[in-house]
């Protein structure tokens, strides 16, 4: 992931950070943008499933906004992830100012 934003010009994000309460892949405090890494193997169990969906929700409500990325998004769909990356930093910017 951090290749793909190095290639597209995306600030890097804090790695592993702590935000909402909860440990995130990658996150962009001030645009309150988190971005989780769904492996399969790490995601594959109906509780993984449903921990998925709990921890983008509490994200959500505490104004967050969450993306989801798979192996499959970060390798062979680069310039859509990036993209979708860069649509949510750039609305943020705007929002704040």
């Amino acid at each position: 992931m951090l290749a793909l934003l190095d290639a597209h010009g995306l600030p890097r994000p804090s790695a592993n950070a702590w935000t909402a309460g909860m440990e995130v892949d990658a996150a962009w405090p001030a645009a309150r943008l988190a971005v989780e890494l769904d492996g399969w193997d790490a995601h594959k169990t109906r509780g993984a499933f449903q921990r998925d969906r709990t921890r983008s929700n509490d994200l959500q409500a505490a104004g967050w906004t969450i993306l989801r990325f798979t192996h499959a998004d970060v390798v062979h769909r680069a310039e859509e992830t990036a993209a979708r990356v860069a649509r949510v930093l750039a609305q943020a910017a705007t929002a704040s100012g």
